[in-house]
């Protein structure tokens, strides 16, 4: 079962980051899949194949300039999770996606808020 989870997201304070966040976005993911099973976060995170997902970059929050993407609490963006496998599917589902809004998010420097999740293709353009 393929899924693909938005998650709207509002920088917490005007800053400049990286411009390119999706590696941070990896980390994160696998550490909430480890908060709720610590089992599967290790064997999506084992060799070098093919992982059952997909993460973005942070998409739609600021310019890039010089290598750095200017931030602001002004500017909401998004993230994109995607599944690939039934498994990851239902416990994303079930057990990542409830506890996400009003959660900060870690890009490697800057913080953003949850502001909402979208589950479902006609919730997100």
């Amino acid at each position: 079962m393929l899924t693909s989870i938005v998650i709207t997201v509002t920088p917490l304070q005007q800053m400049t980051g990286p411009a390119f966040v999706g590696r941070a976005v990896q980390a994160w993911l696998l550490s909430r899949i480890s908060a709720v099973d610590a089992g599967f976060a290790e064997r999506l995170h084992q060799g070098d194949g093919l992982r059952p997902y997909t993460v973005s970059d942070l998409v739609g929050v600021g310019p890039i300039r010089a290598g750095q993407r200017l931030l602001s609490p002004e500017r909401s963006g998004w993230l994109r999770v995607t599944s690939l496998t039934p498994e990851l599917s239902a416990l994303l589902l079930e057990r990542v996606v409830p506890a996400l809004p009003g959660a900060q998010i870690d890009l490697g420097g800057p913080l953003v808020r949850v502001d909402g999740v979208a589950t479902q293709a006609a919730e997100h353009p």
